[in-house]
């Protein structure tokens, strides 16, 4: 478990030129775990994103909602103890602020 996570911290970890997956491997790195975790993080950070195909694509060109998608799935599925959220999920559409919010309560559950 992670002490601290920003979203903004997860931005700068990913290069404009990385793809969703590649990006999210390189994050990963940071932390201590196995490549066992990694990959089976790296499915649950993509099946909560929803950003189907656009995973294979250049994070240059992600939109502003879609960065927002892909920062706090990777930010919530490190699981760290202290999270910090701003308006950023106010880019997201509802159905994804929706999801947002559901597993903030499954985080405050678990402290």
């Amino acid at each position: 478990m992670e002490p601290l996570i920003t979203l903004n911290n997860v931005y700068k970890s990913f290069s404009s030129k990385s793809q969703f997956k590649g990006g999210i491997k390189q994050f990963l790195l940071h932390f201590p775990t196995t490549w066992k975790e990694i990959k089976l993080k790296m499915g649950k950070i993509v099946e909560f994103s929803k950003l189907g195909q656009f995973i294979y694509e250049p994070i240059r060109t992600y939109s502003d909602g879609m960065l927002a998608r892909l920062g706090f799935s990777v930010a919530i599925h490190v699981e760290p103890q202290i999270l910090l959220i701003d308006e950023i999920l106010a880019v997201g559409n509802v159905s994804f602020q929706k999801r947002c919010l559901e597993k903030i309560m499954e985080f405050k559950k678990r402290m």
